[in-house]
């Protein structure tokens, strides 16, 4: 099935050249756009400008990107790579457990398939109940008071 999608990539890292050409090769040049290094203010409103978003790192401590993605809705598929494992439930995006090229893909396919069932608002909600500035602050003070009191 082909799908019509666009898939914009943030970044400068060692395997973008590998990937234009790679794109080039296999003609989905048109459909992929190299975005190359940007500000976090930009990558947020790339997010903003998405429909979801995908994470292929092989070593995600926390994942910064991957919760920005949920706050504003977006549901998210990731590789088993660490982070994402603790962030991602299964109403917000699907975790790829394989690291490899056609594991990520049926996920992105799995992705788009059942993009209708993700709910924006819910996946938002969520994310701030569990990571909002005032939720962390809570908890490190808790952890703190609980470390002086020992």
């Amino acid at each position: 099935m082909k799908y019509n999608i666009k898939l914009n990539i943030v970044g400068d890292g060692s395997e973008k050249t590998n990937l234009i050409s790679l794109a080039k090769k296999l003609n989905v040049s048109g459909q992929i756009k190299f975005l190359g290094m940007k500000s976090r203010l930009d990558v947020r409103s790339e997010i903003e400008k998405c429909h979801s978003l995908v994470s292929s790192s092989k070593l995600e401590t926390f994942g910064i990107n991957i919760i920005e993605a949920l706050a504003c809705g977006k549901p998210v598929v990731a590789t088993d790579s660490g982070g994402p494992n603790d962030i991602i439930r299964e109403q917000d995006g699907i975790i790829v457990r394989d690291h490899s090229a056609d594991q990520l893909a049926n996920g992105m396919r799995t992705m788009i398939d059942n993009y209708h069932n993700y709910n924006s608002s819910e996946i938002s909600k969520a994310c701030i109940d569990r990571y909002s500035d005032q939720v962390i602050s809570r908890k490190l003070n808790k952890l703190y008071e609980d470390i002086l009191r020992k």
